[in-house]
């Protein structure tokens, strides 16, 4: 028998191969089934690992217990939408688990209005086809914030947003408004806390680029505020403020002077 001596390169090159065959069988799976079911499901489901994970548009239809009950008994749910709807799915013991937005119940009617039942497929064969878990890593902004507006609601935090003043300060001018935190201990909510955020204004629209002013963080108000990243959390009641100035301004003074 001959004996032939693979090289670190050798390797490396069949490995190589081997993935390109792989991901060239793969590409050409994608495009038969999304021509089978009519749509394509590249880059358009999500894992669902926690409660925070599911839109609140499934709260007054699944509780978070019953999330958590499935997560921990039957692993990962994928998010997805289809015909306009969102839905959870999840591979569970007895077969394929569909849930709406709207909180209808489903087995096998996706599979068959996609038409992948004739082909003895299940979804969970289209999650290992069309979902790319380096793809879902990447959190975006949007969904950073709904994260934490789900934090929020989970916790009983609620705020308010107003205009506070026009002041001047070492030649700038600027532009405040007021967040007021509250909690609710039962018998409705209560102020606990509130926190000023400066803007340099010029006329009556906030200078471009120009940073938010803050005396402080925002991570004392609430103990689970510490479990955001400061930045992020920063960032998020600081765009929400400037948010709301925008659509305050312009602020019209009577008799045209500003006090």
């Amino acid at each position: 028998m001959k004996i032939i001596r693979l090289t670190e390169s050798d390797l490396t090159n069949i490995v190589k191969r081997v993935i390109s065959e792989n991901d060239s069988m793969t590409e050409k799976n994608k495009k038969f089934l999304t021509n089978l079911m009519g749509i394509d499901f590249t880059g358009n489901i999500e894992q669902v690992t926690s409660t925070y994970d599911v839109p609140m548009e499934f709260d007054n239809n699944i509780s978070s217990e019953a999330i958590k009950y499935y997560l921990n008994k039957f692993g990962p749910m994928y998010l997805f939408e289809l015909d306009g709807m969102q839905y959870l799915y999840q591979d569970q013991d007895h077969g394929d688990f569909f849930i709406d937005d709207y909180g209808f119940y489903y087995n096998d009617e996706i599979p068959e209005q996609l038409g992948i039942d004739d082909l003895g497929l299940r979804f969970s064969d289209i999650i290992n086809i069309f979902f790319n878990e380096e793809e879902d890593e990447v959190i975006t902004e949007g969904k950073q914030d709904d994260m934490i507006e789900r934090l929020l609601k989970s916790e009983g935090i609620t705020y308010d947003i107003n205009y506070k003043k026009r002041g001047y300060f070492n030649g700038d001018q600027l532009d405040s408004v007021d967040i007021t935190f509250y909690y609710d201990y039962g018998n409705g909510r209560k102020p606990v806390a509130m926190k000023p955020v400066y803007f340099k204004t010029r006329g009556n629209k906030i200078i471009p680029y120009a940073e938010p002013i803050l005396y402080g963080d925002f991570d004392w108000i609430f103990d689970v505020f510490e479990s955001i990243p400061l930045d992020i959390l920063n960032k998020f009641f600081s765009d929400k403020a400037k948010a709301y100035l925008e659509e305050y301004l312009p602020i019209e003074y009577p008799f045209g002077w500003e006090t």
